[in-house]
């Protein structure tokens, strides 16, 4: 007699559960290779669309120059760079709310939108204010897209010299207008494949019919949106205080105003962080344990590294009249350097559990490499010098895996998601800071050297204000006047390495006095 299903030796098969743990399954009737399909399809996606993000910075790391020399406004082309990481900067804290309120599948689709509009916004720009803002739109919606990391390393490495083609082939304006088909794609096929159950997770959904949609409202308002419009507000005031220090005559009332704004707004910042909000952006109980010293390492080594790395075109353009491919080449040898630098630091985290005695020896790299291409570019570079950037890549991919490990062995586990989200909060600080300061310096003692030096030249004003603002002008000048101004660049640039030096001497006391407390995983 056939047994009923209830006494059947064949387990009877579970009902289908929506499971926030496995986003990418389909549906359990579906067949294996039809769900393994589905999986690697949307993981294509999702790195195509992080790769896009993350060499678009790059990419402009290696345009930016000769952007902003077409609009004739190069000392404010570092508004191209920081503006990116600004959008990004301002808009990470709430992306994990936003996600639980509105699903996760919604949210990246918010961002895949916001990138394209940004692209498309920096295509049609005709100022490069324009320009800046539609950089900042992008910096947002890249923010969203950019949650997985396995690929980031990867995009960074190439897209410095990918732009450099597209900059001496189609132009700086396809190169924006191209990136929209890849991310179009990407969205489509999350669109289309991406299942329901990344829209929310089964608990949120349940709390939300429970309580009538009130606790997404109650989410929403504990984003802090004071604290976001305050930690904007003081970031824009110190990257205008810069740019004025940066110019040839920074009217003093100008600066001692722009100074006092920043600070108002700093200290507000921290007033309303600790005492203003119940679920601040930036818990200052928590930057007064371990996390804080983390975090200012990383703004202060960043926004050095960064303040140099930003040059380096510039350097190669004005010193070796080499076209931006030719330039954006040097960033190879950075991404060389941070691959082994990343795979180093890994084994010897693996092997020792130990991050302390590796974090101390990247800043020796560090400092070495930097004085080595302090003494060594003070002239007309040869490909040679190049190798000279290696040990500038190695040290982040020496010390930042580090640092990460250092900062979560010592964080509280209860805190610990939020401690990950300061700690990458404060590296963008770092990135925006560096590239405006490093533009700041540089054009600085450039624009004071070539007033004293050139001396009683015809249209002298003329001619350094077309020199300043445009990264190719220079070399239509007579070859007395080309030797003048390269002289003077070559001056100027030095204080950008010695910048990067003093900032990263600045964190060795603090990395000194850091606590080592080791790894779960090390061995016995």
């Amino acid at each position: 007699m056939a047994s009923s299903p209830r006494t059947s030796s064949t387990p009877e098969a579970p009902s289908p559960v929506v499971d926030e743990e496995s986003p990418l399954l389909g549906r359990p009737e579906s067949p294996l290779h039809e769900v393994a399909t589905r999986s690697k399809l949307l993981i294509y996606a999702t790195f195509l669309g992080v790769f896009v993000a993350s060499a678009d910075e790059s990419l402009v790391i290696s345009t930016y120059g000769t952007i902003a020399s077409q609009f004739q406004q190069l000392a404010r082309g570092s508004w191209l760079l920081v503006s990116y990481n600004f959008g990004f900067c301002v808009s990470l804290p709430v992306y994990g709310t936003l996600s639980d309120s509105f699903g996760r599948k919604n949210v990246l689709l918010a961002s895949y939108a916001a990138f394209m509009t940004g692209c498309l916004f920096c295509g049609a720009s005709t100022s490069i204010t324009q320009l800046a803002i539609s950089r900042a739109i992008s910096g947002i919606g890249g923010g969203g897209m950019m949650t997985v990391v396995s690929i980031i390393i990867t995009g960074r490495s190439i897209g410095a010299p990918i732009g450099g083609i597209l900059a001496d082939t189609i132009g700086w304006k396809l190169s924006f207008f191209g990136q929209v088909p890849f991310v179009v794609l990407s969205a489509l096929i999350v669109i289309i494949w991406l299942p329901a159950s990344t829209e929310r997770t089964r608990e949120t959904v349940e709390i939300d019919q429970t309580t009538g949609g009130s606790s997404r409202r109650a989410r929403l308002s504990d984003i802090d949106y004071a604290g976001i419009v305050l930690l904007s507000s003081t970031v824009l005031l110190l990257l205008f205080l810069l740019q004025v220090i940066g110019s040839r005559e920074p009217h003093p009332s100008t600066v001692v105003y722009l100074s006092a704004a920043f600070l108002l707004s700093g200290v507000l910042l921290v007033l309303f962080e600790t005492y203003g909000t119940i679920k601040p952006l930036i818990p200052m109980a928590l930057l007064k344990q371990a996390l804080g010293a983390h975090c200012l390492v990383q703004v202060v080594l960043n926004a050095g590294r960064f303040a140099l790395v930003s040059n380096i075109m510039p350097y190669f353009i004005r010193v070796d009249n080499a076209s931006s491919f030719e330039a954006s080449l040097a960033y190879l040898p950075m991404a060389i350097g941070t691959s082994i630098g990343g795979i180093v630091s890994g084994l010897v985290i693996k092997r020792t559990g130990r991050t302390k005695p590796m974090i101390l020896i990247s800043l020796l790299v560090t400092l070495a490499g930097l004085t080595a291409l302090l003494l060594a570019w003070r002239s007309s570079s040869s490909p040679w010098k190049r190798v000279y950037l290696i040990p500038l890549g190695a040290a982040p991919g020496l010390i930042f895996p580090c640092l990460f490990a250092s900062m979560t062995s010592l964080c509280p586990e209860d805190a610990l998601s939020i401690c990950i989200g300061i700690f990458y909060l404060s590296q963008q600080l770092g990135f925006i800071v560096g590239p405006a300061a490093g533009t700041a310096l540089v054009q600085g003692f450039f624009s004071k050297s070539l007033w004293r030096e050139l001396g009683d030249v015809a249209h002298k004003k003329l001619i350094i204000q077309r020199v300043l603002n445009d990264i190719s002008f220079a070399a239509t000048l007579p070859p007395s006047l080309q030797t003048v101004v390269k002289s003077c660049y070559l001056r100027s640039f030095q204080s950008a390495p010695i910048f990067a030096i003093v900032m990263t001497a600045l964190t060795l006391p603090i990395l000194l006095l850091m606590r080592d407390n080791g790894l779960k995983f090390a061995p016995k």
